[in-house]
């Protein structure tokens, strides 16, 4: 087996730089996108006057509960767009066949059907943060405030702390966050476009292989497992995983 040339490693490297900055950019924009989303509802329901105990969305009217919803279908859609513009990101070429692998079925879900129940749970998230900071009589610029700093960690604000009774888990402990959730499940699928259209071209241009890297030292077992050479004939693609940063290098005749 002929050793890859710097060239070729040089390319790998730079590629995987340019695959996490899309990664980043999809959490840069998705924070951003929650916090519009929090100060809109924020807004909608600091505006109805309604009583601050055991708030619910369901003391708003019915104009104002649809108001709510609006606001978080318009953030699914967001999230949506940026997704696959990052997901497709300078590899327009191969859409028609990157399209079905970055919303295709996981586990049983398509990409979007996890994307709207993590935006419905981030509503809720929302309805808890908010009956706490009605109930203790945070004002609402503040609230909005204290929400976007805390997306990462939203039971965990010090501000809204006495005023959270029950913090919806998920199962997944009182710090998880829909921040968390929709970064992981949008950076996954960015990782998974790229390296499938990393296979796709480097193969086109005679490559039977790829002699898989770590690129960083943070210790993982899955991509520990991966180094090596990794075949075509395998038929199971190249590895990838949330965060990995592990270099593909292609290997040529």
């Amino acid at each position: 087996m002929q050793q890859p040339s710097e060239k070729d490693v040089e390319a790998a490297k730079e590629y995987i730089r340019r695959r996490l900055d899309a990664e980043r950019s999809m959490v840069y924009n998705l924070e951003k996108a929650m916090k519009r989303a929090a100060e809109k509802i924020v807004e909608i329901c600091y505006s109805a006057n309604i009583s601050p105990q055991n708030f619910h969305y369901s003391d708003l009217s019915i104009r104002d509960q649809n108001k709510v919803d609006e606001v978080i279908k318009e953030l699914q859609e967001e999230v949506g767009d940026y997704y696959e513009t990052l997901a497709i990101a300078d590899h327009e070429e191969d859409r028609d066949y990157l399209l079905p692998i970055i919303y295709g079925e996981d586990r049983g879900l398509t990409f979007e059907e996890r994307l709207e129940d993590y935006c419905n749970k981030y509503k809720n998230e929302l309805m808890l943060l908010i009956g706490a900071g009605l109930f203790l009589g945070v004002a609402k610029k503040l609230l909005a405030k204290s929400i976007g700093e805390n997306l990462k960690h939203p039971y965990a604000n010090q501000l809204l702390a006495e005023g959270i009774d029950a913090p919806l888990t998920y199962g997944r402990g009182k710090t998880n966050s829909m921040l968390t959730a929709i970064g992981n499940l949008t950076r996954f699928g960015i990782a998974k476009g790229w390296m499938k259209s990393w296979e796709r071209s480097t193969s086109k241009n005679g490559c039977f292989g790829w002699i898989v890297r770590r690129g960083s030292s943070w210790p993982c077992d899955i991509c520990n497992d991966n180094c090596g050479f990794h075949p075509i004939e395998e038929g199971t693609g190249l590895p990838v995983h949330s965060h990995c940063c592990c270099v593909a290098i292609p290997v040529y005749v």
